[in-house]
Protein backbone atom coordinates (compact mmCIF):
# COMPACT_ATOMS: atom_id res chain seq x y z
CA UNK A 1 0.00 0.00 0.00
CA UNK A 2 1.48 3.36 -0.94
CA UNK A 3 1.09 6.50 1.31
CA UNK A 4 0.06 9.92 0.47
CA UNK A 5 4.53 11.01 0.46
CA UNK A 6 5.42 8.28 -1.42
CA UNK A 7 3.25 10.03 -4.07
CA UNK A 8 5.80 12.55 -4.46
CA UNK A 9 8.79 12.19 -7.35
CA UNK A 10 8.43 9.27 -9.81
CA UNK A 11 6.99 12.35 -12.40
CA UNK A 12 7.02 11.22 -16.21
CA UNK A 13 9.26 12.59 -18.74
CA UNK A 14 6.70 13.26 -21.98
CA UNK A 15 8.05 13.75 -25.91
CA UNK A 16 4.81 16.11 -27.22
CA UNK A 17 3.49 15.24 -30.14
CA UNK A 18 2.78 18.80 -31.58
CA UNK A 19 5.76 21.61 -30.36
CA UNK A 20 8.33 19.96 -32.08
CA UNK A 21 9.76 22.14 -34.42
CA UNK A 22 10.98 21.78 -38.34
CA UNK A 23 14.36 21.27 -38.52
CA UNK A 24 14.53 21.79 -34.57
CA UNK A 25 16.04 20.30 -31.35
CA UNK A 26 13.90 17.07 -30.06
CA UNK A 27 11.87 18.24 -26.99
CA UNK A 28 11.05 16.00 -23.75
CA UNK A 29 8.98 17.88 -21.07
CA UNK A 30 9.51 16.79 -16.95
CA UNK A 31 6.00 16.71 -16.21
CA UNK A 32 6.19 17.59 -11.99
CA UNK A 33 2.24 18.34 -12.33
CA UNK A 34 1.99 14.56 -11.38
CA UNK A 35 3.46 15.05 -8.28
CA UNK A 36 1.35 14.95 -4.94
CA UNK A 37 -0.45 18.57 -4.78
CA UNK A 38 -0.02 18.95 -8.31
CA UNK A 39 3.45 21.16 -8.64
CA UNK A 40 7.28 20.35 -8.15
CA UNK A 41 6.65 22.10 -5.14
CA UNK A 42 6.18 19.15 -3.38
CA UNK A 43 9.47 17.93 -3.30
CA UNK A 44 11.56 21.03 -1.61
CA UNK A 45 8.51 20.90 0.79
CA UNK A 46 8.74 17.42 1.88
CA UNK A 47 12.16 17.70 1.80
CA UNK A 48 12.82 21.32 4.25
CA UNK A 49 10.49 19.16 6.78
CA UNK A 50 11.75 16.19 7.33
CA UNK A 51 14.94 17.57 7.33
CA UNK A 52 14.48 20.24 10.12
CA UNK A 53 12.65 17.33 11.85
CA UNK A 54 16.10 15.33 11.42
CA UNK A 55 17.75 18.24 12.89
CA UNK A 56 15.85 19.19 15.26
CA UNK A 57 14.67 22.39 14.70
CA UNK A 58 11.34 21.40 14.27
CA UNK A 59 10.04 19.29 17.38
CA UNK A 60 6.76 18.15 17.86
CA UNK A 61 4.35 20.86 18.29
CA UNK A 62 6.00 23.47 17.22
CA UNK A 63 4.39 25.13 14.00
CA UNK A 64 5.97 26.49 10.32
CA UNK A 65 5.17 29.53 8.69
CA UNK A 66 5.87 30.14 5.30
CA UNK A 67 5.09 33.31 3.09
CA UNK A 68 3.61 31.56 -0.53
CA UNK A 69 0.15 32.64 -2.19
CA UNK A 70 1.09 29.45 -4.69
CA UNK A 71 2.57 25.89 -5.03
CA UNK A 72 5.35 25.90 -2.38
CA UNK A 73 2.16 26.70 0.11
CA UNK A 74 0.03 23.85 -1.38
CA UNK A 75 2.45 21.32 -1.16
CA UNK A 76 3.44 22.47 2.52
CA UNK A 77 -0.47 22.40 3.41
CA UNK A 78 -0.32 19.04 2.11
CA UNK A 79 2.63 17.89 3.47
CA UNK A 80 2.08 19.20 7.27
CA UNK A 81 -1.35 17.73 7.30
CA UNK A 82 -0.05 14.33 6.49
CA UNK A 83 3.13 14.40 9.22
CA UNK A 84 1.09 16.21 11.75
CA UNK A 85 2.47 19.98 11.42
CA UNK A 86 0.64 23.16 11.90
CA UNK A 87 1.39 24.90 9.59
CA UNK A 88 0.78 29.11 8.58
CA UNK A 89 0.37 30.36 5.26
CA UNK A 90 0.86 34.11 4.20
CA UNK A 91 -1.19 34.76 0.93
CA UNK A 92 -2.05 37.95 -0.88
CA UNK A 93 -4.88 39.09 -3.17
CA UNK A 94 -3.48 37.70 -6.45
CA UNK A 95 -4.17 33.79 -4.98
CA UNK A 96 -6.58 32.20 -6.86
CA UNK A 97 -9.21 30.79 -4.56
CA UNK A 98 -8.94 27.52 -5.38
CA UNK A 99 -5.13 27.42 -4.03
CA UNK A 100 -6.68 29.43 -0.42
CA UNK A 101 -9.51 26.61 -0.74
CA UNK A 102 -7.25 23.77 -1.20
CA UNK A 103 -4.83 25.00 1.56
CA UNK A 104 -7.66 25.15 4.04
CA UNK A 105 -9.36 22.12 3.95
CA UNK A 106 -5.89 20.34 4.09
CA UNK A 107 -5.72 22.08 7.89
CA UNK A 108 -3.47 25.53 7.07
CA UNK A 109 -4.06 28.87 8.74
CA UNK A 110 -3.93 31.63 5.83
CA UNK A 111 -2.86 35.15 6.62
CA UNK A 112 -3.91 37.46 4.03
CA UNK A 113 -1.24 40.77 3.66
CA UNK A 114 -3.27 43.50 1.50
CA UNK A 115 -0.69 45.63 0.32
CA UNK A 116 2.58 45.18 -1.44
CA UNK A 117 5.94 46.35 0.40
CA UNK A 118 7.34 49.96 -0.09
CA UNK A 119 9.05 48.40 -3.55
CA UNK A 120 5.50 47.22 -4.88
CA UNK A 121 7.17 43.82 -3.80
CA UNK A 122 3.82 41.26 -2.54
CA UNK A 123 6.59 38.46 -2.08
CA UNK A 124 8.29 41.12 0.60
CA UNK A 125 4.79 42.29 2.31
CA UNK A 126 4.15 38.39 2.99
CA UNK A 127 7.59 37.85 4.34
CA UNK A 128 6.99 40.57 6.58
CA UNK A 129 4.30 38.85 7.82
CA UNK A 130 5.83 35.80 8.31
CA UNK A 131 8.38 37.13 10.32
CA UNK A 132 5.95 38.46 12.85
CA UNK A 133 4.23 35.14 13.00
CA UNK A 134 7.44 33.65 14.00
CA UNK A 135 7.90 36.05 17.00
CA UNK A 136 4.43 35.36 18.57
CA UNK A 137 4.20 31.46 17.87
CA UNK A 138 7.94 30.45 17.87
CA UNK A 139 6.80 29.22 14.78
CA UNK A 140 9.83 27.79 12.29
CA UNK A 141 10.03 29.52 9.09
CA UNK A 142 11.36 27.77 6.57
CA UNK A 143 11.55 29.89 3.76
CA UNK A 144 12.43 28.33 0.48
CA UNK A 145 13.95 31.35 -0.96
CA UNK A 146 17.46 30.34 0.54
CA UNK A 147 16.48 27.23 2.43
CA UNK A 148 19.29 24.87 0.80
CA UNK A 149 17.09 22.09 1.25
CA UNK A 150 14.80 22.97 -1.32
CA UNK A 151 18.04 22.85 -3.74
CA UNK A 152 18.67 19.72 -2.52
CA UNK A 153 15.87 18.07 -3.36
CA UNK A 154 16.65 18.99 -6.60
CA UNK A 155 20.09 17.97 -6.63
CA UNK A 156 19.62 14.38 -5.18
CA UNK A 157 16.05 12.85 -6.05
CA UNK A 158 15.00 14.96 -9.09
CA UNK A 159 18.07 15.41 -10.95
CA UNK A 160 18.74 11.41 -10.16
CA UNK A 161 14.94 10.60 -11.75
CA UNK A 162 16.38 12.53 -15.35
CA UNK A 163 19.59 10.95 -15.88
CA UNK A 164 17.64 7.32 -15.37
CA UNK A 165 14.89 8.44 -17.73
CA UNK A 166 17.24 9.94 -19.90
CA UNK A 167 18.70 6.51 -20.52
CA UNK A 168 22.03 7.76 -21.38
CA UNK A 169 21.08 10.87 -23.34
CA UNK A 170 22.75 14.04 -22.67
CA UNK A 171 20.27 17.34 -23.01
CA UNK A 172 22.07 20.01 -24.91
CA UNK A 173 19.63 22.72 -23.10
CA UNK A 174 17.74 22.47 -19.94
CA UNK A 175 14.62 24.91 -19.80
CA UNK A 176 13.75 25.81 -16.08
CA UNK A 177 11.62 28.68 -14.52
CA UNK A 178 13.18 30.49 -11.60
CA UNK A 179 11.86 31.61 -8.40
CA UNK A 180 13.57 30.19 -5.53
CA UNK A 181 16.22 28.90 -7.48
CA UNK A 182 15.77 25.46 -6.10
CA UNK A 183 15.28 23.85 -8.93
CA UNK A 184 17.44 24.82 -11.60
CA UNK A 185 20.16 25.12 -9.08
CA UNK A 186 19.95 21.68 -7.64
CA UNK A 187 19.67 20.44 -11.62
CA UNK A 188 22.73 22.46 -12.61
CA UNK A 189 24.93 21.04 -9.76
CA UNK A 190 23.76 17.54 -10.45
CA UNK A 191 24.44 17.90 -14.32
CA UNK A 192 27.64 19.23 -13.67
CA UNK A 193 28.97 16.65 -11.37
CA UNK A 194 27.35 13.71 -13.19
CA UNK A 195 29.79 15.21 -16.41
CA UNK A 196 27.14 16.52 -18.21
CA UNK A 197 27.50 19.58 -20.55
CA UNK A 198 24.07 20.54 -20.14
CA UNK A 199 23.54 24.43 -20.84
CA UNK A 200 21.18 25.93 -17.90
CA UNK A 201 19.13 28.26 -19.27
CA UNK A 202 16.96 30.42 -16.64
CA UNK A 203 13.70 31.67 -17.62
CA UNK A 204 11.81 34.91 -15.77
CA UNK A 205 8.90 37.04 -16.18
CA UNK A 206 8.95 40.72 -17.81
CA UNK A 207 8.70 42.56 -14.38
CA UNK A 208 10.75 40.80 -11.92
CA UNK A 209 14.01 42.32 -10.63
CA UNK A 210 15.92 38.86 -10.20
CA UNK A 211 18.28 39.84 -13.27
CA UNK A 212 18.33 43.28 -12.59
CA UNK A 213 16.02 46.03 -13.70
CA UNK A 214 13.04 47.78 -11.55
CA UNK A 215 10.74 45.75 -10.59
CA UNK A 216 7.24 45.99 -11.92
CA UNK A 217 3.62 44.31 -11.02
CA UNK A 218 2.65 41.40 -12.56
CA UNK A 219 0.28 38.88 -12.69
CA UNK A 220 1.98 35.84 -13.40
CA UNK A 221 2.44 33.17 -10.39
CA UNK A 222 5.32 31.23 -10.05
CA UNK A 223 8.04 33.33 -11.40
CA UNK A 224 9.82 36.32 -10.86
CA UNK A 225 11.07 38.06 -7.58
CA UNK A 226 12.29 41.08 -6.18
CA UNK A 227 15.71 40.19 -5.10
CA UNK A 228 18.16 38.09 -6.14
CA UNK A 229 17.01 34.54 -4.04
CA UNK A 230 19.99 32.76 -1.74
CA UNK A 231 18.85 29.20 -3.22
CA UNK A 232 19.81 30.62 -7.21
CA UNK A 233 23.31 29.46 -8.11
CA UNK A 234 24.91 32.19 -10.55
CA UNK A 235 27.40 29.42 -11.49
CA UNK A 236 25.60 26.96 -12.83
CA UNK A 237 23.56 29.44 -15.33
CA UNK A 238 23.95 29.77 -19.10
CA UNK A 239 22.07 32.16 -19.95
CA UNK A 240 18.11 33.74 -18.67
CA UNK A 241 15.51 35.00 -20.40
CA UNK A 242 12.65 37.68 -19.30
CA UNK A 243 8.77 36.09 -20.82
CA UNK A 244 6.25 38.78 -21.13
CA UNK A 245 3.38 37.24 -19.25
CA UNK A 246 1.16 37.70 -22.47
CA UNK A 247 2.92 35.66 -24.06
CA UNK A 248 3.41 33.19 -21.14
CA UNK A 249 -0.67 33.05 -20.94
CA UNK A 250 -1.00 32.31 -24.73
CA UNK A 251 1.55 29.54 -24.90
CA UNK A 252 -0.04 27.77 -22.09
CA UNK A 253 -2.96 28.05 -23.75
CA UNK A 254 -1.92 26.70 -27.42
CA UNK A 255 0.06 23.89 -24.85
CA UNK A 256 -3.13 22.61 -23.53
CA UNK A 257 -5.35 22.82 -26.92
CA UNK A 258 -2.48 21.17 -28.93
CA UNK A 259 -1.30 18.58 -26.78
CA UNK A 260 -4.04 17.94 -23.86
CA UNK A 261 -1.67 19.03 -21.48
CA UNK A 262 -3.19 21.75 -18.58
CA UNK A 263 -0.06 23.90 -17.22
CA UNK A 264 0.41 26.89 -15.76
CA UNK A 265 1.62 30.52 -16.72
CA UNK A 266 5.03 29.90 -15.34
CA UNK A 267 4.87 26.67 -17.54
CA UNK A 268 4.07 28.89 -20.56
CA UNK A 269 7.23 31.16 -20.17
CA UNK A 270 9.45 27.95 -20.09
CA UNK A 271 8.15 26.67 -23.25
CA UNK A 272 7.98 29.59 -25.01
CA UNK A 273 11.51 29.71 -23.82
CA UNK A 274 12.20 25.88 -24.88
CA UNK A 275 10.64 26.59 -28.29
CA UNK A 276 13.65 29.48 -29.06
CA UNK A 277 16.07 27.17 -27.78
CA UNK A 278 15.41 24.00 -30.20
CA UNK A 279 15.10 26.55 -32.59
CA UNK A 280 18.58 27.88 -32.33
CA UNK A 281 19.75 24.04 -31.89
CA UNK A 282 18.55 22.92 -34.61
CA UNK A 283 18.41 18.87 -35.27
CA UNK A 284 20.37 16.41 -33.60
CA UNK A 285 20.17 17.93 -30.46
CA UNK A 286 18.52 17.91 -27.34
CA UNK A 287 16.17 20.53 -24.76
CA UNK A 288 14.57 19.90 -21.85
CA UNK A 289 12.22 21.54 -20.20
CA UNK A 290 10.39 21.59 -16.42
CA UNK A 291 6.64 21.57 -16.71
CA UNK A 292 6.44 22.52 -12.85
CA UNK A 293 2.86 22.41 -12.54
CA UNK A 294 -0.76 21.27 -13.25
CA UNK A 295 -3.23 23.96 -14.71
CA UNK A 296 -6.40 23.56 -12.89
CA UNK A 297 -5.53 25.99 -10.43
CA UNK A 298 -5.74 28.64 -12.84
CA UNK A 299 -9.19 27.67 -15.10
CA UNK A 300 -10.70 31.27 -13.61
CA UNK A 301 -7.69 33.42 -14.19
CA UNK A 302 -5.68 33.21 -17.06
CA UNK A 303 -7.76 30.28 -18.85
CA UNK A 304 -11.09 32.88 -18.99
CA UNK A 305 -10.80 35.38 -21.86
CA UNK A 306 -13.08 37.47 -19.17
CA UNK A 307 -10.00 37.85 -16.62
CA UNK A 308 -7.57 38.19 -19.28
CA UNK A 309 -9.55 41.42 -20.57
CA UNK A 310 -10.05 42.61 -16.95
CA UNK A 311 -6.52 42.48 -16.38
CA UNK A 312 -5.46 43.99 -19.96
CA UNK A 313 -3.69 40.66 -20.87
CA UNK A 314 -5.91 39.88 -23.73
CA UNK A 315 -4.14 38.80 -27.15
CA UNK A 316 -5.19 38.02 -30.35
CA UNK A 317 -2.20 36.67 -32.14
CA UNK A 318 -2.61 33.92 -34.59
CA UNK A 319 -0.53 30.88 -33.98
CA UNK A 320 2.07 31.61 -36.53
CA UNK A 321 2.10 35.32 -34.96
CA UNK A 322 2.42 33.08 -31.45
CA UNK A 323 5.23 30.83 -32.64
CA UNK A 324 7.09 33.82 -34.38
CA UNK A 325 7.04 35.81 -30.43
CA UNK A 326 8.17 32.95 -28.89
CA UNK A 327 11.14 32.26 -31.36
CA UNK A 328 12.01 36.48 -31.31
CA UNK A 329 12.69 36.01 -27.56
CA UNK A 330 16.15 36.62 -26.85
CA UNK A 331 18.48 36.29 -23.69
CA UNK A 332 19.35 38.78 -21.47
CA UNK A 333 22.73 41.18 -21.77
CA UNK A 334 24.83 42.52 -19.75
CA UNK A 335 25.48 41.41 -16.61
CA UNK A 336 22.48 39.78 -15.69
CA UNK A 337 24.35 37.73 -12.62
CA UNK A 338 24.98 41.40 -10.97
CA UNK A 339 22.31 40.82 -7.92
CA UNK A 340 23.76 37.65 -6.76
CA UNK A 341 25.18 37.44 -3.43
CA UNK A 342 28.54 37.57 -2.81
Amino acid sequence: MTALLDLIGGTPLLAPSTLRLAGGADLLLKLEGHNASGSVKARPALNMLRAAQARGDLPPGRPVVEPSSGNLGLALAMCCGALGIECHLVVDPRMTPYSKHVMQMYGATVHQVEQPDEKGSWQGSRLARARRIVEEQDALLLLQYSNPDNAAAHESLTAAELIEQLDGRTPDVCVVGVSTGGQISGLGRAFRDAGLRTEMVAVDVQGSSIFGGSYQAYRLRGLGLSWWPGNLDGSVLSRAYRVPERLAFRTARVVARREQLLSGGATGAVLSVALRESAQLGPENLVLAVVAERGDRYLGQFYQQSWRVEHGLDDSLAEPDWLAACLNLRPLEGDWRAGEPR
